[in-house]
C-alpha cells in the first residue's frame, strides 16, 4: 500500500545542523513544488483566498457558508483543514465563534483533523465529535507558557516544533518533532 506524507506547519525551523533533522528537507522540496513557488506554499491556497477576493466571501455567515458547501462536495478519502486561530488552547485563548460556527460543520462533515496555529505552543486534543484538533504554532518565533490545561487537552507542550502527517490507508499519523529532531508526540487517526 502507498504512504502519502505532508506536512503542516506554522514557521519554519531554521537549523544550523539540517542533516540532524531530515524532514526539513521534504519541506522545502514540498514548498518548491507548490503551484505557489517562488512566493511560498502556505501564501495563497486557490481557495478560501479566492472566494474572498471574488466576493462569495463577506462575513462569517457566507464564510460558513462556503465551508459547508467546500466540504459537502468533497469527496476525497481523507480531509485535513488548516486554520490559523484554534478554538480552545492552555495558553488561555479560546475562539468562540470558531467553537460555535466552525466546530459543528467540521462534525458534520467528518473531518478527522483540524491542525491551527497563533498559539506559540504544540497541543492536541481528544476527538470532539470525531475531530481531532492540534495546534502546530511552535515554528520559531518562541513560545509562550502555558497556563491551566484546556478542556480535552490530551497532550501540551511549549516546544519549538513542526508536524508530520502520514496517512497509509485507513490509518492517519501525525508526528510531533522539536527542533532536535525528537518526535515528542504522536497520534493516530482511523478512517471511518
Amino acid at each position: 500500500m502507498a504512504t502519502a506524507t505532508t506536512m503542516a506547519t506554522v514557521g519554519i525551523i531554521m537549523s544550523k545542523e539540517p542533516w540532524r533533522c531530515p524532514q526539513l528537507a521534504l519541506l522545502r522540496l514540498q514548498s518548491w513544488l507548490s503551484p505557489a513557488f517562488p512566493t511560498g506554499a502556505y501564501s495563497y491556497s486557490h481557495s478560501l483566498e479566492w472566494a474572498v477576493e471574488a466576493g462569495y466571501i463577506k462575513d462569517h455567515e457566507s464564510l460558513v457558508d462556503w465551508l459547508e458547501a467546500d466540504l459537502a462536495a468533497n469527496k476525497l478519502p481523507w480531509t485535513i483543514v488548516y486554520g490559523h486561530r484554534p478554538p480552545r488552547s492552555s495558553a488561555g485563548r479560546n475562539d468562540a465563534l470558531f467553537q460555535q460556527y466552525f466546530e459543528p460543520v467540521l462534525a458534520a462533515h467528518h473531518v478527522p483533523l483540524v491542525i491551527n496555529g497563533h498559539e506559540h505552543h504544540y497541543e492536541r486534543f481528544a476527538p470532539r465529535d470525531g475531530v481531532t484538533y492540534v495546534i502546530s504554532g511552535g515554528g520559531g518565533r518562541g513560545v509562550r507558557e502555558l497556563g491551566s490545561p484546556a478542556p480535552g487537552s490530551a497532550f501540551a507542550e511549549a516546544v519549538i516544533h513542526f508536524v508530520v502527517v502520514t496517512v497509509e490507508g485507513d490509518a492517519l499519523t501525525l508526528h510531533a518533532i522539536d527542533a532536535s529532531g525528537r518526535e515528542f508526540d504522536s497520534t493516530v487517526i482511523h478512517r471511518s
